[in-house]
């Protein structure tokens, strides 16, 4: 007679009913958006403690670790950082596995404000006179959000003051594909007038620094009363099939540079990149460019920004 082994069954555990309730709501609440901490209850555990410290910021915002929900439990750690942006500057607080970390930047320290984004990828930084940078990694679903503190920081950096003078430059045309619907975006949200000064179209035939065949992704300067703002596609070129999907906004107050330079292509090879670069202090910004960007240079000059690079603004540079 045949005999059957028995298998002892174990038992399925309801991990929901065996979740802790506030760390179920935590759960439940968790998604690739980054949200606003309106009390002390929905701040992650771990960033707990600081919370006091910033009750009173104007955005206090929770940014969730890049996993899978369906990798996610309650009682996780879901939450990779918090961001408090107040009155006096911002501080990032990270989770660096258990061990939390803190950068604090005053507003008076911040030269730049940038948004980059690459499909779901994005990135939104604050760029520091001292060369440093706070740097924000975040689903792109989050992006809106940041837009709004974006529009905080530019209130801050600015200081409501308006410039000595701006030059009367002529408009150039936009192509109707990214670069006009970044445009359009700024026109909404920025003083006007606010004038594409230096444009480059998309797929140029142009070389990379190995003297590769590339095509050029393209680059929009834009003036505004109080702000240069550039406009890329991130890498200045890519390979001849393979397409880009990134985007990257630079906010730069005029009244915090202290110099600018254009500098020409190192071989002086045709369809190689020159470079605008602006400095704040010890940051350093480089736009690389296939035209030489004649109105960048008279929209600089205007502001009474210095071209070149003095001696005390090259050290340390990054």
């Amino acid at each position: 007679m045949a005999r059957w082994a028995s298998r002892k069954v174990t038992p399925a555990v309801d991990w929901r009913r065996a979740a802790d309730p506030d760390d179920l709501k935590e759960y439940d609440a968790f998604g690739p958006w980054i949200d606003q901490v309106r009390s002390e209850l929905a701040m992650p555990r771990i960033f707990q403690p600081w919370y006091p410290e910033f009750t009173d910021a104007e955005f206090l915002l929770k940014i969730p670790r890049d996993i899978d929900r369906s990798a996610a439990r309650p009682g996780m750690d879901l939450y990779a950082a918090v961001l408090a942006v107040h009155k006096q500057g911002v501080c990032l607080l990270r989770n660096e596995d258990g061990h939390v970390t803190r950068q604090d930047a005053a507003w008076t320290q911040v030269v730049a404000c940038g948004t980059y984004t690459n499909l779901l990828l994005a990135r939104w930084s604050l760029l520091l006179s001292d060369g440093s940078a706070i740097h924000v990694r975040h689903n792109s679903v989050g992006t809106p959000t940041m837009a709004k503190v974006t529009q905080f920081v530019r209130a801050r950096t600015v200081n409501g003051s308006e410039p000595l003078s701006q030059p009367a430059l002529p408009p150039v045309p936009v192509p109707q594909d990214y670069f006009g619907s970044k445009l359009a975006n700024l026109e909404w949200t920025f003083p006007a007038p606010v004038v594409p000064i230096h444009v480059e179209p998309r797929n140029r035939l142009c070389r990379d620094r190995r003297n590769r065949r590339r095509l050029s992704t393209g680059v929009m300067v834009v003036d505004t009363p109080r702000e240069l703002v550039l406009v890329s596609c991130g890498e200045p070129v890519r390979p001849l099939f393979m397409p880009n999907y990134a985007t990257n906004v630079v906010i730069v107050p005029y009244g915090g540079l202290t110099s600018f330079d254009v500098v020409p292509p190192a071989d002086g090879r045709p369809h190689t990149f020159s470079s605008l670069v602006l400095r704040s202090g010890r940051q350093e910004l480089v736009q690389p460019c296939l035209d030489h960007p004649w109105a960048a240079v008279t929209a600089l000059a205007a502001r009474g920004v210095p071209q070149g690079s003095p001696v005390e603004d090259a050290v340390g540079l990054r």
